[in-house]
């Protein structure tokens, strides 16, 4: 399953702003910062479902690379997110 690359793309942008400015929020002592936190979760965690969805239906990787991505989605999502997205998608999918 082939998820829409300008969705994957915005839901990964909008998830990170959304949490970089509620910590921002945070720091600064906003009222709404935790609200704005935790809809960037939101939005993150909708990326790293999709991605791992289109991950483990891939047919060119094999499980252990499987496994590993999974858990750099979920322990470094941040780093792995963009890496997936700029670089190994085409590979993944292809």
């Amino acid at each position: 399953m082939k998820i829409n690359e300008r969705l994957l793309f915005t839901l990964y942008i909008l998830g990170a702003l959304c949490v970089l400015f509620g910590a921002l929020g945070k720091l600064e002592h906003w009222y709404s910062a935790p609200g704005i936190m935790f809809i960037g979760f939101l939005i993150s965690a909708w990326f790293i479902i999709l991605a791992l969805l289109e991950i483990h239906q891939s047919i060119k990787i094999n499980f252990q690379e499987k496994v590993l991505w999974t858990i750099a989605m979920i322990f470094f999502s941040t780093l792995a997110g963009i890496y997936y997205l700029l670089k190994k998608r085409k590979d993944i999918l292809a």
